[in-house]
């Protein structure tokens, strides 16, 4: 069994996935679009979603990130109840992510030197993920 995270954006994942592969120095490994999905008869498509993704994945530190645009007519609700958390092997690397991800974001924590990490810092991008980044150390990584 295997667990994964799936965002849903608003007709711009494409661009959330450009943003999280730039961040994450990585692109997605699959992308697939309504308009290349079998055609449902009973559910026809507004013409402008043909582009629009309907299942893409992509990798992200070791976790695999799925990503669509939802369905027309469904709505993303962007919230706090679910954050993305990437534990680094070194503060250079989680500083790097967290440059990355600060464009167009609301930061609560600066990443700095915590008591339990070697650097940790908390924000919202601008597509409303939540996310934590932390170095490497024994409380953050969840070792004894």
């Amino acid at each position: 069994m295997k667990m994964t995270i799936m965002l849903f954006f608003q007709g711009n994942c494409r661009e959330a996935m450009d943003f999280y592969g730039k961040a994450f120095n990585t692109s997605p490994e699959f992308i697939l679009t309504y308009g290349e999905a079998p055609a449902d008869p009973d559910r026809p498509l507004p013409e402008d979603f043909a582009d629009k993704v309907i299942h893409a994945r992509m990798d992200m530190a070791d976790l695999q990130v799925l990503f669509s645009d939802g369905y027309p007519g469904w709505e993303a609700e962007y919230g706090n109840n679910m954050s993305m958390t990437v534990n680094t092997g070194t503060v250079e690397e989680a500083q790097s992510i967290f440059d990355n991800l600060q464009e167009g974001a609301t930061v609560y924590m600066p990443l700095d030197k915590t008591f339990f990490a070697e650097a940790y810092g908390m924000l919202t991008d601008k597509f409303g993920v939540m996310w934590n980044i932390a170095s490497s150390s024994e409380l953050a990584s969840g070792s004894n």
